[in-house]
């Protein structure tokens, strides 16, 4: 939050530390550990503060799933998800971004296409924490 709220900061180096903010506070909602009528609407000011700053849009794909997803919005939350999975590069984001997907599935009561997601996620990251508590789920 200190970097968050440093005045020093250009709104090139800013824009990263709100994309952050709001991925880390839909995490946190989802993991329990803040109230959803806290966690939520931090999540959507940090993402519109991060998108005014000049972050790109695309990169906010997954964070915008997860809160779908933790919002209800299960279809919206499948869509977003896939569009990231499709455009996100690094091993890890992919996978938590599969991991949303699985999640979103699961919510929607398809759990053959869960499976199927969650299994792509385990190919390049098993140990993920996400990976590892979303196949916990499946397999109860």
């Amino acid at each position: 939050m200190a970097m968050v709220d440093d005045a020093q900061q250009t709104p090139a180096e800013a824009a990263p530390f709100f994309a952050a903010l709001a991925g880390l506070a839909c995490e946190t909602v989802e993991a329990g550990q803040l109230d959803p009528a806290i966690g939520l609407p931090t999540a959507v000011t940090a993402m519109e503060s991060a998108e005014a700053l000049g972050y790109p849009s695309y990169k906010l794909t997954g964070t915008k799933a997860l809160h779908a997803l933790l919002t209800g919005e299960v279809e919206r939350a499948i869509g977003l998800a896939r569009r990231a999975v499709e455009t996100n590069d690094d091993r890890i984001g992919r996978a938590d971004d599969l991991a949303t997907l699985a999640r979103a599935h699961m919510a929607d009561h398809d759990n053959r296409s869960a499976r199927a997601a969650i299994a792509e996620a385990e190919k390049a990251v098993p140990w993920w924490p996400r990976v590892k508590a979303t196949r916990a789920r499946l397999d109860v």
